[in-house]
């Protein structure tokens, strides 16, 4: 799903849209789209972007992830905007963009993932063997997988699991959450992508356990020296607010420039070819 057809989805759903904005245009570069199916319905598929150099230059991989929630859009937006922006600027590594971890919750406009069997929180999902739905447990495998196995055939990365603070009050600033229990050489990476990012807000989590997918992924790959998570939160949920998908696309885009992946200008604004 590109910018556009996101943000009209958006509109006829009844999502309130803080500003309008134009799509980044996707420019010539070596990007491999994936279609990964994890149900029966002609929707359920899993999209995940790859963005690659030409030249194969060698260098980190980093994984971005939203969507896990289906009324987070500014999340949803922000990686799009991203993934875009990013799609002609990556010299070296591999940057890997699943941007609607939840296809079915996106649709729907709902937090929890719409299922014959119930409902069911996918990011209390990862690694749950309590999970009823086929559904639920099927998409949290492929999900899981898709990051993994990027993550181990790099040897090693960042993964950014991007959301929107579900408060209750629907209001938030944007921050940082960085895992308490993440192994502490993985826990420095983490912090190191935090600072790269330039946001002021950093805050420590004792993270929620079992079924996340932070959890579950470091803890999958924490022997190997793998995987460290960041998560982002931007803002409300319920709505996109573009100043926040704004300031998320800018700390993405200095996260994967301070890895040595893109170029950017002094000033932070991405160097367009």
């Amino acid at each position: 799903m590109d910018h556009e057809v996101y943000q009209e989805s958006l509109i006829k759903a009844g999502v309130k849209i803080e500003a309008r904005s134009q799509l980044h245009k996707l420019r010539r570069t070596a990007i491999t789209t994936y279609q990964i199916p994890f149900g029966r319905g002609p929707q359920d598929l899993i999209v995940v972007h790859v963005l690659e150099p030409k030249n194969g230059q060698e260098g980190p991989t980093v994984c971005f992830n939203s969507g896990t929630h289906g009324n987070e859009h500014t999340a949803v937006d922000a990686l799009i905007r991203t993934r875009n922006t990013a799609a002609s600027m990556v010299t070296a590594g591999t940057a890997i963009f699943l941007a609607e971890a939840n296809p079915r919750a996106v649709l729907a406009n709902q937090r929890v993932t719409p299922d014959v069997v119930g409902q069911a929180d996918l990011n209390r999902a990862f690694g749950n063997p309590n999970v009823k739905s086929r559904v639920v447990r099927s998409l949290a495998e492929t999900v899981f997988e898709a990051h993994r196995q990027a993550l181990n055939q790099s040897g090693g990365g960042i993964i950014v699991d991007v959301h929107t603070e579900d408060s209750g009050t629907n209001k938030s600033i944007p921050y940082i959450r960085i895992e308490r229990n993440t192994p502490n050489t993985l826990l420095i990476r983490a912090i190191t992508a935090a600072e790269m990012s330039g946001f002021p807000w950093v805050f420590e989590s004792p993270g929620y356990g079992r079924g996340n997918l932070r959890y579950t992924l470091t803890n999958q790959l924490a022997l190997a020296g793998v995987a460290s998570p960041l998560t982002f939160e931007l803002g409300p949920v319920d709505r996109l607010e573009r100043r926040f998908s704004l300031l998320g696309e800018r700390a993405f885009l200095k996260i994967l420039a301070g890895h040595g992946m893109i170029s950017l200008k002094t000033n932070g604004r991405p160097k367009i070819p």
